[in-house]
Formats: structure tokens, sequence, C-alpha cells
């Protein structure tokens, strides 16, 4: 009974011990776990509880003991990066921002922090930290009601609406401006049809007796100057001998107002014939109302002919 009760204080007095020597133990791991600044981690391969490395940095080689430090090294910079305390054995790869994805560098990437991309120029992206590819903003027709961003695309104004009348009231000004234009382009050119020819006046036949033909060949350049470019032109409008055409030719090609009546008057004499030219050209003066350079010719035509 002796050894009995010997042996039980014995395995009594183990069992204090050994709870008291564990708890100690414990004890010790859990103040080693709090040492660690950055907390531990569990290593794969040994099991064993060691602190984790800082940020920025992996694990090259697990602790040897609990709670003990591992080997630390620290992440490549431009190519890796750790930005929270780990027992990693590797280090995070670098963001690449790809030009492909019209994206680029906005940070460069660090042993510490990864790459921030951004759009370039003239792209958005609206998906937030998800975002892989930009895309190119809108271009706006009629105007941009908010311009295109980082994150959004533009928002371009709507169509408007066309006015209608005013696009009418456009249109008949434009008609309106044309046809008076026209208008007095063919006034000017004498082909207006409702223009009222001159009238005719007759001849009084005891006033100007019957004039006999006379060659003006010689009496054209004093006629000419008698009359002068306007009353001419008016003789030879009348007789419809010369075209618009050939008047401006004669405008064009002979620079002053003598040249150009004394020209007119030729070829009007030319295209008439001499036959009748004399009565044709005194009697169109008459009709035009100008009885003055009609007197001024039969007068020059007189005077030539006494002195003959």
């Amino acid at each position: 009974m002796k050894t009995t009760g010997l042996y039980a204080l014995l395995c009594f007095s183990l069992s204090i011990f050994c709870l008291a020597e564990g708890v100690k133990l414990k004890d010790v791991l859990r103040k080693r776990r709090q040492s660690c600044e950055s907390g531990t981690y569990r290593d794969e391969k040994t099991g064993v509880e060691c602190c984790r490395c800082p940020r920025g940095y992996y694990v090259q080689s697990p602790c040897t003991r609990a709670g003990g430090d591992p080997k630390c090294e620290l992440c490549t910079e431009g190519m890796s990066f750790m930005d929270d305390p780990n027992g990693k054995a590797t280090c995070e790869l670098c963001l690449p921002c790809e030009e492909s994805a019209n994206r680029e560098v906005y940070k460069k990437c660090t042993p510490f922090t990864n790459t921030v991309c951004r759009c370039k120029d003239g792209h958005y992206c609206d998906k937030g930290d998800e975002c892989t590819a930009c895309y190119a903003c809108d271009t706006c027709e009629f105007g941009v009601k908010v311009a295109c961003n980082e994150t959004s695309n533009t928002v371009c104004e709507g169509k408007t609406e066309p006015n209608v009348a005013a696009i009418v009231a456009a249109i008949v000004v434009c008609i309106a401006i044309v046809c008076i234009c026209g208008g007095i382009f063919l006034w000017k050119k004498e082909k207006l049809c409702f223009r009222r020819p001159p009238e005719e006046k007759p001849i009084n036949p005891e006033e100007f007796p019957l004039l006999k033909d006379v060659n003006l060949t010689g009496f054209l350049p004093e006629i000419a100057q008698k009359l002068g470019l306007q009353v001419v032109k008016d003789v030879t409008r009348r007789s419809q001998m010369l075209t618009d055409v050939e008047m401006e030719n004669v405008e064009h090609d002979y620079p002053t107002a003598e040249e150009q009546t004394y020209q007119l008057l030729r070829l009007w004499y030319q295209k008439h014939g001499l036959k009748g030219a004399y009565s044709t050209l005194v009697n169109n003066l008459i009709r035009t109302d100008h009885r003055l350079p009609a007197d001024q010719v039969q007068q020059i035509i007189k005077e030539r002919n006494q002195s003959a």
C-alpha cells in the first residue's frame, strides 16, 4: 500500500511539473510571437513558425527555431515588389503598362509598391482597379458637353434640328438677289423683253430732204469726234448691225473713248456699206433724239463738198 501511494504521489508531482513547464513554454512562444513586429507565418516545409519579412522583402530562407527571424532579401527594383509584410519565397512581379493597351507609367515600380499605370492622352478607362486597357475618347460632331478624362468618355452635345423657316428665308433672299442682279445685267445689255423700243419719229421730208449717197470714209474721224462715244453707241445699236460681242471687243482692244468711237463708227460703216449709209446715219441720229449731231454731220458733209 505504501508503494502504491508513493507511485501515485510521484505521478501527481510529475503531472504538476509538466503542466507548469507547458504553461511556461507556451508563454515563451507567445512572447516570441509578440516580439515579431510584422506578425508570424508557418513555414510550409519545416512547419516552424517564423517572423514575417517586412514589406519590400521576401523570405530567402526560413527561420530554424520558433519565433525566429528568417533571412529576408530585398525585391528587385523595377521588376518585383512586396507591399505587405509576408512569408513568401518570391516577390510579386511588377505590373506592366502595355503601350498596345494605350497605357503608360504614372509611377514606377519599387520594391515596396507596384507600378501605377494611367491612360494615354485622348484615352480613358471606366473600370476602376480592373482596368487593363484604355479606349480612345469619342469625338463630337455637334460640340462637347463634358470633356473626356482618364476615367470617363466624352459626353457630346445632341444634334440640333435645323431652323427650316430660316433656311427657307435665306433661299428666298438668295433667289431675289440673283434675280435683281440678273435683271440689272440684262438691262445693261438691253435684252429685257419688256423694255420699250425707241419710238419711231417721222422725218419731215421738207426739213430733211432726201440725202444723196456720200462716201463717208474720209469723214469718219471728224464725224466720230463730233458725235462722241455714247451717241455712236446709240446709233450702232439702233441699226442692229453690231453685236454686243463686237462692241465689247472694241472696248477691250482700244483703251481711249476717242479710239473706241472711231472704231465703232468704222465697223458700222463697213457692215452697212456705202449705199444709203449717209442717209441711215442721219436718220438714226434723228430717231434717237440726237438732232444736233445730225445737223453737225450734214454740216461737215456740206462744208467739205463746198470746199471741194
